[in-house]
């Protein structure tokens, strides 16, 4: 009997926290944004830019998403016998995004 009232009480603590951790879980919608700074591949020249991505989410599948970049170190090399300062002016992006609800993390 008293095995039975644990177990009982388990099940329905395991009930009640699941659908807590699914809505704790559930997507945002709305603005979001974020600022990094990368390399930049750009053939023979090694760049540095920073980077700034501004996005919305609409509903649980679906955002845009646009980026602006500007280089923050230029970068000097010997092509051909002659040298060659190259420097990211600035770099720009939108996107459509799609989201997929793959796993709970």
């Amino acid at each position: 009997m008293k095995n039975t009232l644990i177990a009982a009480a388990s099940l329905a603590a395991m009930a009640t926290s699941v659908p807590a951790a699914a809505l704790a879980q559930a997507p945002t919608m709305g603005l979001y944004g974020n600022a990094n700074v990368g390399m930049v591949d750009a053939g023979e020249a090694n760049l540095k830019a920073i980077q700034g991505r501004l996005g919305y989410r609409f509903n649980n599948w679906l955002g845009v998403e646009g980026e602006l970049a500007t280089g923050l170190k230029s970068d000097t090399d010997t092509i051909g016998g002659v040298e060659v300062n190259t420097k990211l002016k600035h770099a720009a992006g939108a996107y459509l995004v799609g989201f997929a609800p793959v796993g709970a993390n």
